[in-house]
């Protein structure tokens, strides 16, 4: 294995790569958290003459459950992605559901085999494996089954069988561990998979711009053109008039320069490509430049499906960009906002038909949120401002001052800290 593959193995996620992966195994999630808290109430009714403490089996069933509750809340798609600290909690508040489900059979629990709680640690566990890493489901699955191993071991005093309690242990923990090894395998198979897809796509003829900063190949390229037609259509238009005749140089020399300035109008137009996506876009300063492809093309998305779901929401859509002065605060660097509002008729309709595409866009862009007021939804969609944007933006609000010095440029704090 490769020092790279090795790299992304480890810090890569399936949900980072496939969102809509993460999206579909939610239903897996749904079933597993239902089913669980209703084995814990079934098991416990079955096996209530092993009960000592009701108190604690029942405090061990709400903790579960809640462990589920915030599970399911966790791997939302307008909350993705499920993160380590999520893993985190779900795994240890099942943990604590062990350690009650124990303390309620104290010294009356004569079989392990009748433990819902370690079986319930196992079906939650396989289901991570659409979510996070493989490294990080292994080491969790490795220290819930030690901790559910010494949490029975504890209990051995009072098991009927004839057998060593290390037995027990394994018989209640092996299950954690072999579910730990098939969601990180499964995790692994994934991340391979998906990784292997993205390469090949990418691998003929790759245009992507992103080892680079958003913009700045296109830029460049703008900026090559400007300075050739610049340098050349000046002087070559000054001579015709100075010599007041066209020779066949001067033809072939107007080809070149016909074609440099058509190219420049191509790439000037692609630039503005987010003039064509939605009439009266509020982007005075240009900071949509800074978007790389893959949020250009969730942004394409999300816009042509509000256009296509009917009701009035494509005649009453609108986009602005502007810089994110929280944003901005919380990390340190200049983040523009994103803001796209339009008119709705059912908010939870909107939210189910949008899951997908803010799946998608809080895995691309820095933040992305839907708030809905009324019969009004707003998606506010977060990213890093361009070095180009903030640029231009010292330079507007240079003439800004020397024009009007009174004057407060809502530009005046965005490129402080560029």
């Amino acid at each position: 294995m490769t020092e790279g593959r090795a790299r992304w193995l480890i810090r890569e996620s399936p949900q980072a790569l496939d969102p809509l992966g993460g999206l579909s195994a939610r239903i897996l999630v749904w079933v597993a958290c239902a089913l669980i808290p209703l084995l814990g109430v079934l098991t416990s009714i079955l096996s209530a003459r092993e009960i000592s403490y009701p108190v604690f089996s029942v405090l061990a069933i709400f903790v579960v459950a809640i462990a589920c509750v915030y599970y399911i809340r966790a791997t939302s798609p307008f909350r993705a992605p499920f993160t380590m600290r999520s893993h985190a909690v779900v795994c240890l508040l099942a943990l604590l559901g062990v350690g009650l489900d124990a303390l309620g059979q104290a010294q009356t629990n004569s079989l392990v085999r009748d433990d819902w709680a370690p079986v319930a640690i196992a079906a939650l566990t396989v289901t991570f494996g659409a979510y996070r890493p493989p490294w990080e489901i292994l080491v969790c699955a490795l220290f819930t089954t030690a901790a559910v191993a010494m949490i029975v071991y504890a209990g051995a005093a009072s098991y009927v069988a004839n057998v060593p309690p290390a037995v027990f242990a394994s018989l209640a923990a092996m299950p954690v561990l072999a579910a730990g090894l098939a969601s990180a395998a499964i995790s692994r198979s994934l991340v391979t998979d998906l990784r292997a897809w993205r390469e090949r796509e990418e691998a003929p003829g790759d245009l992507s711009v992103t080892a680079h900063e958003p913009g700045a190949v296109l830029e460049s390229t703008v900026a090559h053109h400007r300075a050739l037609a610049e340098r050349g259509a000046v002087p070559f238009l000054q001579a015709i008039v100075d010599a007041e005749q066209i020779t066949e140089e001067d033809a072939g020399r107007a080809r070149e320069l016909s074609s440099e300035l058509r190219a420049l109008m191509i790439l000037d137009d692609e630039q503005r490509w987010v003039t064509r996506l939605v009439t009266g876009v509020d982007d005075p300063h240009r900071l949509s430049d800074g978007m790389d492809p893959d949020q250009r093309g969730c942004l394409r998305a999300i816009v042509t499906h509000v256009e296509s779901s009917g009701d009035n929401a494509a005649s009453s859509l609108s986009l602005s960009f502007a810089i994110d002065a929280r944003g901005r605060a919380r990390a340190k660097a200049a983040t523009v906002c994103c803001t796209l509002a339009f008119d709705i008729r059912s908010a939870r309709t909107t939210r189910v038909q949008l899951g997908p595409f803010v799946a998608i866009a809080r895995a691309v862009f820095s933040d992305a949120t839907i708030e809905f007021t009324g019969t009004r939804a707003t998606i506010r969609l977060s990213f890093p401002a361009s070095k180009a944007a903030l640029r231009d933006n010292r330079t507007r609000r240079a003439r800004v001052d020397r024009d009007d010095p009174d004057r407060d440029s809502p530009l005046r704090h965005a490129s402080v800290d560029s």
